[in-house]
């Protein structure tokens, strides 16, 4: 049982509370970037539905700054499983989640392209990241908040813009599906080390041969670009080759603008609140690497259970031709809608994750996973009886 005890600490500024969020999930949502010690707007969730909330409360005064620190990384890493992709991508904040309504309307940008990929054994999947930050600009606040006493209280659980990160994520995902088990993993293993996506891709066609599909994803923080790309003909891997060539210079351009002060893209922002009157502070026997973990597990869970709907929810045209088989196909409508029941339950309570403890958080994903389990047995039970029947 989780232990919470609440001690009222006066906080000085070096441990006021503090939140971070990319700035494109920002950008999804609204579509103004913020500038320093602007209050920042957020997404509520209402019994009537979501609505975006602006903040009107006004802007931290004080000394700006800006530090050139640079960060500047290449990586491309073969993955294996949906929990490597999601590491490799960095999964939204849970309480940045929370507090800023990402889940009140679609999904954080890992899990979205997550939900896109299905990791079997006849596939293979590589990813490119690029990370880059030229300089970080940052507000020294006055401790003056130029507004009357009585408005203050007004101002609990609201966060101001303190410091923005210039650059960019340059992300580009491939995964190949192979007819034979061999060829995927003969895939993962090539002789060519490289950090071009294209060149790995050109030494996978000529090591392995072509693949019967290939997707790319595409995502650029900086120019707000978020795409999927499916290649299915006899010579699927070179046209794939030539798109990600594109991809790859459009990347070049702008890590030059980047470093040459050509653009500015908002990379991740930094939020502070107000810093106002006693905090009530948890303390918690729960680690924050506890909390973070059945974080991961939930948004693992809803990748997983609509993956299972996605892959699925084809048999549903079979069974509108084929009266005889009825009972198979009355049961796997039955079995959709129980899925589609629980991608909501889950993706309903990730929303409001923070909003429940510890143990609850612990009880509600045990209850889940045990449901999602019984409905992907009975959906691959059902499905391989239906692929009999559609060879007959």
């Amino acid at each position: 049982m989780e232990v919470l005890i609440y001690l009222i600490i006066l906080f000085s500024c070096c441990v006021c509370d503090r939140l971070e969020l990319p700035a494109y999930e920002y950008l999804r949502r609204f579509s103004e970037p913020l500038h320093l010690g602007q209050c920042a707007h957020r997404i509520v969730q209402y019994p009537e539905g979501p609505y975006p909330e602006d903040c009107s409360f006004p802007s931290r005064k004080g000394k700006e700054e800006f530090r050139y620190k640079k960060v500047h990384s290449q990586q491309l890493k073969p993955v294996h499983d949906v929990q490597q992709m999601m590491q490799y991508l960095r999964m939204c904040d849970v309480k940045s989640a929370q507090y800023f309504g990402l889940l009140a309307k679609g999904d954080c940008v890992a899990t979205d392209i997550a939900e896109q990929l299905s990791f079997k054994r006849k596939t293979a999947t590589w990813i490119y990241k690029e990370h880059l930050r030229p300089m970080i600009y940052s507000l020294k606040a006055n401790p003056d908040l130029s507004i009357p006493d009585e408005f203050t209280l007004y101002l609990n659980n609201t966060y101001y813009t303190e410091n923005i990160s210039i650059g960019t994520d340059e992300v580009i995902i491939v995964q190949l599906l192979f007819r034979g088990i061999d060829q995927a993993k003969k895939a993962y293993s090539g002789q060519n080390i490289t950090n071009v996506m294209s060149e790995k891709l050109l030494d996978i066609a000529q090591t392995v041969g072509s693949p019967r599909k290939l997707k790319v994803i595409r995502l650029s923080t900086s120019g707000e670009i978020f795409e999927s790309t499916n290649f299915k003909s006899q010579f699927a891997i070179f046209e794939a080759i030539q798109h990600v060539k594109q991809v790859e210079k459009q990347i070049s351009r702008i890590r030059h603008e980047l470093q040459n002060g050509m653009r500015s893209p908002h990379l991740k922002y930094i939020f502070k609140d107000y810093e106002i009157g006693p905090i009530a502070l948890p303390v918690s026997t729960v680690t924050k690497e506890e909390r973070q973990r059945l974080w991961q597990e939930v948004a693992l869970l809803q990748i997983e259970v609509k993956r299972t709907y996605s892959t699925n929810r084809r048999y549903r045209k079979f069974c509108l031709t084929k009266v005889s088989h009825q009972k198979y196909c009355v049961l796997m409508k039955q079995t959709l809608k129980e899925l589609k029941r629980a991608i909501t339950m889950i993706h309903t309570q990730r929303r409001d994750w923070s909003k429940i403890n510890y143990d609850q958080q612990k009880q509600f994903l045990s209850k889940a996973k045990l449901k999602v389990k019984v409905l992907r047995t009975r959906t691959n039970m059902l499905a391989k009886i239906i692929k009999k029947l559609l060879k007959n």
